[in-house]
């Protein structure tokens, strides 16, 4: 594979995803069209390599993973438009405007950290207990919420005891 580095809003990067959003995959191999969508990637490269670390478990198993992928994708992830592109929530353009929709991100994205490590308080993964590739995406949203956050991320022992974990994966 290779990783192109995009700007998100730029004009090449339509050229890509017309949708401008990221994650955005090209399989040379088998389509001729962009794949969006990180849990529908994940997805298609786990059926796709079917001898990997993560795929063929029992149907318990592969919920339990779709339910972390759901809510990493669909609450974890959106939590952090807010803060990293409030202008997009708004036609105003003032500032304070602008540093209250921040701040109302950083509650939600609290919130999710909050089930996060209540979720850590079990177990050493976020699935079943088992490093998977919800754990790495996961690590991903980790970081932003470390920059959002700052001081405050301290407080979540268990998050930053994962946090420290994945990044000694040399994958990673």
């Amino acid at each position: 594979y290779s990783v192109e580095n995009v700007i998100i809003w730029s004009d090449d990067f339509k050229k890509i995803n017309p949708r401008w959003s990221v994650p955005a995959l090209i399989d040379s191999t088998n389509w001729i069209w962009t794949m969006t969508h990180v849990v529908a990637i994940i997805k298609y490269l786990l059926k796709k390599y079917p001898n990997n670390l993560w795929a063929n478990w029992d149907i318990i198993s592969e919920y339990e993973l779709d339910q972390m992928l759901s809510f990493l994708n669909s609450d974890f992830h959106p939590s952090f438009w807010w803060f990293f592109v409030p202008q997009k929530f708004t036609s105003f353009n003032e500032e304070n405007i602008i540093t209250d929709i921040q701040k109302s991100s950083i509650k939600r994205i609290t919130q999710n950290l909050e089930y996060l490590e209540q979720k850590l308080n079990w177990w050493e993964y976020l699935v079943l207990n088992k490093l998977t590739v919800a754990d790495i995406y996961a690590f991903v949203m980790l970081r932003w919420a470390w920059f959002a956050l700052w001081e405050d991320f301290k407080k979540f022992e268990n998050l930053n005891n994962f946090m420290e974990k994945i990044s000694n994966i040399p994958e990673v």
